[in-house]
């Protein structure tokens, strides 16, 4: 997402929360196929973003842009809002980082979006780009912006993008795929618009927010043992329905 900012030379500052390993430690407990599993599962994805995103990290863009680096339990804090307030923002995009509180929703002025890796409302929460497909129902790998409230995922849509189901596409490349098409499509948009003019859409459903909870590595085992995480493939042989869903738009 920053780096499609920059090649098209908008303005940014970037508040940068300090995250977890990308390859994260296997959880003990596990027996010997489960953690194979997990492995598998997240040397994958690192694979696919490698791939879609070549070996670029955070560290690569902090001569490019100015940063404010913060953990989980310092982003809502009146640091974080005092730099933000010194930059004088036009807005504030929010992606990736922990729920964003008052503090920082109340800061007077400023148009505020969140990207959520997930198509709201029916995949809301966490581990969005993964239920869809487990769910059998890839072409709902999205992702939404929508206005940043209180509420988890839950401020009204102003753009959705949504997967290509691909029969050579695993699990983590239809996630790839829909964050750079988004991430592309989004800030082309945004050069042309006026962000304190812009409207949102309340969804029609609630949907469904999915929690850290309900995800287990055993999960792992109908992905990768069931489907051999060849998921796109199976739907599309087996005539499931994968229309692209309805997306919502106010940014056209």
């Amino acid at each position: 997402m920053l780096r499609s900012f920059l090649n098209i030379g908008i303005d940014v500052t970037w508040v940068v929360e300090q995250r977890g390993e990308m390859i994260p430690e296997t959880p003990e407990g596990l027996g010997p196929n489960l953690k194979r599993l997990y492995d598998i599962h997240f040397k994958s994805r690192l694979d696919a973003e490698s791939q879609f995103f070549g070996n670029l990290t955070a560290q690569s863009l902090f001569h490019q842009v100015q940063t404010h680096e913060v953990t989980a339990s310092s982003l809502n804090s009146s640091n974080t809002r005092d730099f933000i307030l010194s930059q004088d923002p036009e807005l504030i995009l929010s992606y990736g980082c922990h729920k964003l509180e008052n503090i920082l929703l109340d800061i007077p002025g400023v148009t505020k979006w969140n990207i959520h890796g997930g198509l709201s409302p029916w995949y809301r929460g966490t581990a969005t780009h993964f239920w869809p497909s487990y769910m059998l129902e890839p072409q709902f790998t999205g992702m939404t912006l929508h206005e940043t409230t209180s509420k988890i995922d839950g401020g009204d849509v102003i753009f959705q993008t949504s997967s290509p189901v691909f029969p050579a596409d695993g699990i983590h490349e239809n996630a790839c795929r829909v964050v750079s098409e988004f991430s592309n499509l989004f800030v082309s948009r945004l050069v042309n618009v006026e962000v304190k003019s812009i409207q949102g859409i309340s969804p029609t459903t609630t949907g469904r927010i999915w929690t850290s909870r309900m995800w287990s590595p055993h999960h792992l085992q109908v992905v990768y043992e069931k489907f051999e995480n060849k998921i796109n493939a199976y739907a599309i042989e087996n005539g499931l329905d994968i229309t692209k869903p309805r997306l919502l738009d106010v940014l056209v």
